[in-house]
């Protein structure tokens, strides 16, 4: 084979992919037909190790949506602590926690409530326990275990009764950078999230 043919044939492969590496060594790859393209918004939605943090290029929400109760989770790691925020048209819980298990679970010990989505927190449970857990591109997120504890106020209580005990096993649907989100990003960082500083 000529050298022109082999080296036209390596230009063609690379105009497909550019291979990678995030700042977590974690493999990426960007297609496109011209290298110099710009990078999507929105990376393929594969489950990150909780004890990583999300941050490919910019942090990132994994988000998780179960249409047929009408919650969507936004689930953040700073590797140290995971953030979530599970809402729907009425209101926003957020919970925050270790990652465990080698980051394939979380322990959250922290709740709060924002009835009214303003996009801030009306109230905190002064005593709580869950967990949540990651498998390939999925997200089980048991909301309130059986030996859950929870100390709230009766309205809190109230709202948190269509979750009690409830595990929500959904795919990944997307992922959207932290800081286009304004509202999911001022509520974690309510919870302790500290944003890049670049």
């Amino acid at each position: 084979m000529k050298f022109s043919s082999i080296l036209f044939i390596a230009l063609l492969l690379f105009s497909f992919s550019i291979t990678g590496c995030d700042e977590g060594n974690n493999m990426i790859t960007v297609v496109g037909e011209d290298p110099g393209s710009e990078t999507p918004t929105t990376m393929p939605c594969e489950a990150l190790s909780l004890n990583l943090r999300f941050n490919i290029g910019l942090d990132i929400f994994q988000v998780y949506e179960d249409s047929s109760i009408d919650n969507v989770i936004h689930v953040f790691s700073s590797g140290s602590e995971v953030y979530i925020i599970v809402s729907n048209s009425s209101f926003s819980f957020g919970f925050s926690g270790l990652p465990t298990m080698d980051g394939q679970d979380c322990d959250l010990g922290v709740a709060m409530s924002d009835f009214d989505n303003d996009g801030k927190f009306d109230e905190t449970a002064t005593m709580f326990t869950s967990t949540c857990e990651i498998e390939n591109n999925g997200f089980v997120f048991t909301l309130f275990p059986v030996e859950a504890e929870i100390n709230a106020s009766q309205k809190m209580e109230d709202a948190f009764q269509s979750f009690e005990t409830m595990v929500m096993d959904v795919e990944c649907k997307e992922t959207q950078v932290v800081s286009e989100q304004t509202f999911f990003e001022g509520l974690i960082t309510e919870l302790g999230y500290t944003p890049p500083s670049n």
